[in-house]
């Protein structure tokens, strides 16, 4: 029981540790070689906003100065103009997702090499605490939930942003009192957030570790399975 108890802990302590800045460096390190691919996702990213961004703006000008009025002649090029918006906004998302991909799967497939080679030089101690299957999730699955961070969320963090922050301005300078009655519901949503986010964190992390638990007992499970057999033992496995 003593022994099964310091395991728990030692899997445990993994998620209750706090958001360490160093390890999040060193792990953003790994995009260090493609921050040419990188930098031009936040270019594509950036001018896809843009474009998102002027779609509205010229169905408003197209409503108030040509529809409204009655005043048809022209509305073509403002519908062109709207055509031709969504396509760069579109075009921006797929060379976002595309140089983000590679850059991110590369990235992933060298840390998995760090990875592995430091499980290399482990102590034999550090083998016989844990079973095989949990550190091959460490390998595989915590290595691939990492592309999520890769992919969208250094990128995506700051184009949206970027576009938070152009949208306030805009809705500011149209009308600024009925954007302050829009933004009556923002303490309402970050209220609603932080009340979540504890709930959905433990979650997470009871996920986590049933994920953890079931492929380390499915590893198991199938390396020992001629003792299995040998034993006549399925059902109780089962």
């Amino acid at each position: 029981m003593a022994t099964r108890n310091r395991l728990r802990i030692t899997d445990d302590e993994v998620f209750e540790q706090p958001l360490n800045t160093n390890y999040l460096r060193r792990v953003l390190r790994y995009l260090r070689p493609y921050k040419k691919q990188v930098f031009g996702a936040c270019i594509a990213m950036i001018i896809s906003a843009a474009a998102s961004l002027a779609s509205p703006m010229i169905l408003k000008f197209a409503l108030d100065n040509h529809i409204e009025p009655g005043i048809f002649e022209g509305l073509w090029v403002l519908a062109l103009a709207i055509v031709a918006a969504s396509t760069i906004a579109a075009l921006g998302v797929r060379y976002k997702v595309r140089w983000m991909n590679i850059s991110g799967r590369k990235a992933l497939a060298n840390l998995r090499k760090d990875l592995f080679d430091h499980i290399q030089d482990l102590g034999l101690d550090f083998f016989d605490s844990r079973p095989a299957g949990k550190i091959m999730v460490r390998v595989i699955n915590d290595v691939n939930g990492l592309l999520q961070l890769f992919n969208n969320g250094v990128v995506n963090a700051l184009t949206n942003f970027l576009k938070l922050f152009i949208i306030v301005i805009l809705m500011l300078l149209l009308d600024w009192k009925l954007a302050l009655v829009a933004f009556c519901a923002l303490p309402f949503l970050l209220l609603l957030t932080f009340v979540l986010r504890p709930h959905i964190k433990r979650t997470w992390r009871k996920v986590r570790r049933k994920i953890s638990n079931m492929n380390g007992y499915l590893h198991e499970s199938l390396a020992g399975i001629k003792v299995t057999q040998a034993y006549v033992r399925e059902e109780e496995n089962i």
